[in-house]
């Protein structure tokens, strides 16, 4: 997802629009294969909402900055999720969430 156009390469392609339509649009339409989504809480909270999420996949990096920009907007409604696996590779951990 971007906000200004850029050229698609090889299997990246970049599109703008409502998120959580694309997102639908490519469910119904791929008959194999993942979407896989990186973005902000713009990108991330119509997702959220329209519980488009299957897999949830968070790296913490363990960096105390005091201030920043939240991973989930006060735009995402209530959603409880299940922690299906954490993994620590370096000093970063992943967490894996399902729904």
């Amino acid at each position: 997802m971007t906000t200004r156009p850029l050229p698609d390469e090889d299997n990246i392609h970049f599109i703008n629009g409502k998120v959580a339509e694309v997102v639908e649009k490519l469910k119904r339409e791929s008959s194999h294969g993942d979407i896989w989504i990186i973005g902000g809480s713009n990108v991330i909270a119509p997702l959220v909402n329209a519980d488009l999420i299957d897999i949830y996949h968070i790296g913490i990096v363990p960096i105390v900055l005091g201030k920043g920009i939240p991973l989930f907007s006060n735009q995402v409604q209530f959603k409880e999720l299940n922690l299906a696996s954490v993994k620590k590779i370096n000093e970063i951990v992943y967490l894996e969430y399902v729904k």
